[in-house]
């Protein structure tokens, strides 16, 4: 249930779902290039993981701004 509601929160977030979709494929293709998967063989570590740190920043940013979102908000209901 837990997973749902964080997912519905990603997909409500524009900016969480583009982090998520950096991440994963940072993760899809650095699993590719350490298996040495044929489709994979021609990918360079720089990319990976330039991909990963920008998921990764995608993913903090956005839920910074989401945590200031509802701060700012529930600071309206009082």
């Amino acid at each position: 249930m837990k997973l749902l509601k964080t997912m519905h929160k990603i997909g409500k977030n524009p900016v969480l779902l583009v982090g998520a979709i950096l991440f994963a494929s940072s993760l899809v293709f650095f699993l590719g290039y350490a298996i040495n998967l044929a489709y994979f063989r021609k990918t360079e570590l720089g990319w990976i993981i330039i991909t990963f740190f920008a998921g990764v920043m995608t993913l903090a940013f956005g839920y910074y701004g989401d945590y200031q979102k509802r701060k700012k908000a529930s600071s309206k209901v009082r």
